[in-house]
């Protein structure tokens, strides 16, 4: 597909990360941001804009000009944070325009080395033999592991109990200390814990088993059904033309393909994609119905 007349016109690009430098959309952004600028023939920079569970760097970006060279690396809280924030500066599903999917992650579930489950069957019978002693932390209320364990909970008909921190790091150290039972984590960031023995991986939660950690079975083979997929895709702002999305589109397709790409993803246990808008708009729809029923059956809201 040709680019937009004019576009990008000798202009850098910038990418918004709603989200603390290092962590997995930081990561994903910046291979992709150097193949992009490489593609484009201008620079694309990277800008982490973290704060109130990605929302803040989202905002930016919905509010920014329509022209393709401000956009958003959005995670799985661009379907969610609508659910769970009572005054959300934005409406992500108006406000944004999908450009393309990018990458998905699988998650891992997680005990600490105290606990003496080793399986998802394990877990499943210690929690119905003691409803609400068996802890799960977070990254905070809202967040992809909050959700992955509390559907989860529905899931089973099991009641553990929550334990918000501020930041997965925290509660990953709280897990390794034996002061936190189980946790879902992406495995990107939990891999070299898991191979080091500090924390025991139960299973993923693809529905197929992960080449990193390929003795780990999935969740849904002691629980039918259970998925939970962490995904990054690009934003633009709503009123961008088509004509520049579809360019950008294109353009991010043709870079995630790229062998180099998907082999760099692929160590960090991370599938490159690339998507058209369309596509992306499919999975955004799919996303925020699948978690914004979770969210209201579980009655979750932030306090933000």
């Amino acid at each position: 597909m040709a680019r937009a007349s004019g576009f990008p016109a000798g202009r850098p690009l910038k990418l918004v990360v709603p989200f603390p430098a290092g962590g997995s959309t930081d990561v994903i952004a910046r291979i992709a941001a150097e193949g992009l600028g490489g593609r484009l023939g201008v620079p694309v920079v990277i800008e982490n804009k973290p704060g109130a569970g990605g929302t803040i760097g989202a905002s930016q970006v919905a509010k920014a000009a329509p022209d393709g060279h401000e956009l958003l690396v959005a995670s799985v809280s661009i379907s969610t944070n609508h659910h769970i924030f009572k005054n959300l500066p934005f409406d992500p599903l108006k406000d944004l325009a999908p450009v393309s999917l990018i990458a998905t992650v699988p998650n891992v579930l997680l005990v600490g080395p105290h606990v003496s489950m080793r399986s998802t069957a394990d877990l499943i019978a210690a929690a119905k033999a003691a409803p609400g002693k068996i802890t799960y932390g977070s990254a905070g209320i809202g967040t992809s592991a909050h959700l992955a364990a509390e559907l989860f909970c529905q899931m089973t008909g099991v009641t553990m109990t929550h334990v918000p921190y501020r930041g997965t790091g925290p509660a990953l150290n709280d897990l390794i200390g034996g002061r936190l039972d189980v946790m879902f984590d992406i495995l990107t960031a939990v891999v070299q814990q898991v191979k080091a023995g500090t924390v025991r991986a139960l299973a993923v939660t693809t529905p197929g088993r992960n080449p990193l950690l390929p003795e780990l079975p999935p969740v849904a083979d002691s629980l039918p059904g259970f998925e939970v997929t962490t995904w990054n895709g690009v934003f633009a702002p709503a009123a961008t033309p088509a004509a520049v999305i579809d360019s950008l589109s294109a353009s991010i397709v043709q870079v995630m393909r790229q062998d180099g790409v998907r082999t760099r993803l692929a160590e960090l246990s991370v599938e490159a994609l690339g998507s058209s808008p369309a596509e992306l708009a499919t999975w955004l729809a799919a996303e925020s119905d699948k978690w914004g029923r979770l969210v209201r059956s579980a009655n979750i809201r932030s306090n933000d």
